[in-house]
């Protein structure tokens, strides 16, 4: 569960939130079959998953982002959340019965 954001640090979200929606971004663009998971995002900021987790939160409040939950496909049985849309950046769908897909 996510800890509630305390005013003070309003400031500091926001602007780790922008970091967050940049990476994001430029992993759908980068793979716009895969949804971005949290854990990528935290590979890439160094930061923990609270802290994540929070401006994930700040950015669907804002309705700049939306994270979804996706069973992995090297691991059926496990499910991660991950970012499927930041801004107007959206994940694509494949399309059955195309060549190579």
């Amino acid at each position: 569960m996510v800890q509630p954001i305390a005013l003070n640090a309003h400031r500091e979200i926001a602007a780790f939130a922008e970091t967050v929606a940049d990476i994001c971004r430029r992993r759908l663009c980068e793979r716009p079959f895969d949804p971005v998971p949290l854990e990528h995002i935290m590979a890439q900021t160094m930061e923990t998953r609270p802290r994540v987790e929070a401006a994930v939160t700040w950015l669907e409040r804002e309705e700049r982002l939306h994270l979804g939950h996706y069973v992995m496909r090297s691991r059926p049985h496990v499910a991660v959340d991950a970012v499927d849309r930041i801004d107007d950046v959206v994940i694509r769908l494949k399309e059955r019965g195309t060549a190579g897909g």
